[in-house]
C-alpha cells in the first residue's frame, strides 16, 4: 500500500470515529429529553457534539498535520457516561418505585406480585431499560473506536484487547441489576463512580505515556506501563473491592459473583508477576549496559 493510499485509509477511518460518536450523542439528546426525570440536562450530549464538531474543523483547517485521538475518545466518553448516569438514577429510581408500588396476592400460599405501571407515558414502553442500551452501545463504539483511532498495524490486537476488558466492564454494571445492591444508594453512587474510572482507561495513550517516560529518562518505568497494568490499577482491584464488599458487607451471594472475585484475583496476580518481571528484567540489562 502506497504513501497516499495509506493517509486515504486513516482519513476515512477518523471521519468515521468521529461520525460514530457525533450519532451516539445525537440519539442521546433524544433520549434525555423523552425522560422527565433529565429533561432539563439534555444539553450535556449537545456539549459534547459542539466539541467534536470543534476538533473536526480545527484539525481540518490544520489540513490533518495531528491525528490525536485522546481528545475524541475522552470527549465522547466523558458525555456519554454523563447521560448513562442520568438514565441509570432514573433506572433504579423506576424500580425501587415500582416495587413500592407492587400489589400482591397470594394463591395456594404463593405470593404474587403484579408491578403497577407508570402513569408516565413513553413512545418506548421499557423506557427504564434504556441506560442498559446505551452501556452497551458505549462498549461497542469504544472498541470501534480503538481499532478506528490505531495508527499502527495491530488495530486487531488492540480491538481483542478492548474487547475483553470491555465485557469485564459490562458484568461490573450488572451489580446494579440486584435489587439488595441498588436499594442501597451509597453502593449505587460509589459503583457508577468506580466504573465510569474504569471506563476512563479507553482514553489513555499508553504508548505516548512510555515514550514520555523515556525521554526523561524513565526507562524501567516505562517498561512496566501497559495496558494490562493500567487495567489492573483502575479497574481490577477496584472491582474486587467492591465485589468483595457486595458479597460480605450487602450479603448478595451467588455464584457469578464467587467467579468473578476469583477472576479480578488471579488477574490481578497474574498481571502483577508479569509487571514484577518486566521490572527486573529490565533492571538487570541496564546493570549490564552500566558495566560495560
Amino acid at each position: 500500500m502506497n504513501k497516499s493510499k495509506k493517509k486515504k485509509t486513516a482519513l476515512i477511518r477518523w471521519f468515521i470515529a468521529r461520525l460514530l460518536c457525533l450519532t451516539h450523542l445525537i440519539i442521546s439528546i433524544f433520549l434525555l429529553l423523552a425522560t422527565k426525570f433529565a429533561q432539563h440536562v439534555f444539553f450535556i450530549p449537545i456539549i459534547g457534539v459542539s466539541l467534536i464538531i470543534f476538533e473536526i474543523i480545527t484539525f481540518s483547517l490544520l489540513k490533518f498535520r495531528f491525528q490525536f485521538s485522546f481528545i475524541l475518545l475522552l470527549t465522547y466518553s466523558i458525555f456519554i457516561i454523563s447521560t448513562i448516569w442520568l438514565l441509570e438514577l432514573y433506572r433504579i429510581n423506576h424500580l425501587i418505585t415500582t416495587r413500592n408500588q407492587q400489589a400482591s396476592v397470594e394463591v395456594f400460599s404463593v405470593i404474587y406480585y403484579a408491578p403497577i405501571e407508570p402513569q408516565e407515558n413513553f413512545f418506548l414502553s421499557n423506557k427504564y431499560l434504556w441506560s442498559q442500551i446505551q452501556i452497551q452501545v458505549y462498549v461497542f463504539i469504544i472498541v470501534i473506536l480503538k481499532g478506528l483511532c490505531e495508527m499502527r498495524d495491530h488495530r486487531l490486537e488492540i480491538i481483542v484487547k478492548t474487547w475483553t476488558n470491555a465485557l469485564d466492564i459490562l458484568d461490573f454494571i450488572n451489580l446494579l441489576s440486584y435489587p439488595i445492591l441498588y436499594s442501597d444508594i451509597n453502593f449505587v453512587y460509589v459503583t457508577l463512580t468506580i466504573w465510569s474510572i474504569s471506563c476512563l482507561q479507553f482514553t489513555i495513550e499508553v504508548s505516548a505515556i512510555r515514550n514520555a517516560l523515556i525521554k526523561r529518562n524513565y526507562p524501567r518505568l516505562a517498561a512496566i506501563i501497559t495496558y494490562s497494568l493500567i487495567s489492573v490499577i483502575i479497574t481490577d482491584i477496584p472491582y474486587l473491592i467492591i465485589r468483595l464488599y457486595a458479597i460480605f458487607g450487602i450479603r448478595n451471594n451467588d455464584y457469578t459473583s464467587y467467579f468473578l472475585v476469583f477472576k479480578n484475583i488471579v488477574i490481578i496476580t497474574i498481571q502483577t508477576a508479569d509487571v514484577w518481571i518486566t521490572f527486573t528484567e529490565t533492571t538487570r540489562k541496564k546493570r549490564k549496559v552500566t558495566f560495560v
